[in-house]
């Protein structure tokens, strides 16, 4: 076979010319699956659909645990994380360690939340109490 572009003799299976470089056969799909193969891997494991639960399920815990001090935030936040992280394992979808760490994460934001959250309260308590015994006569 010759090049179309430089007019060199190549190998029949080759893909490309070794003289110019270009491309020697198109549209075949020997020729596509050894040009793309080594890219559909690469995109399939990283974009899969089927770890946006996991991933969505990370992202909340992370945000809930920033915002552990907002804790009317936080505590939904942290919530749905962990239902969205739950549904994707017991679903067998892809991001198992995503849903996982997205579970852990939200779970601390819960604890650490709920105690931020009576904290206030009892600060909240403290000074009504002050503020009553003082407004007496």
């Amino acid at each position: 076979m010759y090049c179309k572009y430089c007019g060199k003799e190549i190998d029949d299976n080759s893909i490309f010319c070794p003289s110019c470089g270009n491309i020697s056969r198109e549209n075949t799909p020997a020729a596509n699956d050894q040009m793309h193969g080594s890219q559909n891997i690469q995109s399939s494991s990283f974009n899969s659909p089927k770890q946006g639960l996991a991933i969505t399920s990370l992202v909340l815990g992370i945000a809930s645990l920033i915002l552990f001090f907002v804790f009317y935030i936080s505590i939904p936040c942290a919530l749905i994380g962990r239902y969205l992280g739950k549904e994707s394992i017991r679903q067998k979808m892809g991001g198992k360690q995503y849903a996982k760490s997205g579970i852990k994460l939200c779970e601390m934001s819960i604890k650490i939340s709920c105690g931020v959250a009576i904290v206030y309260l009892l600060l909240l308590l403290i000074l009504v109490f002050v503020f009553q015994k003082r407004s007496i006569f």
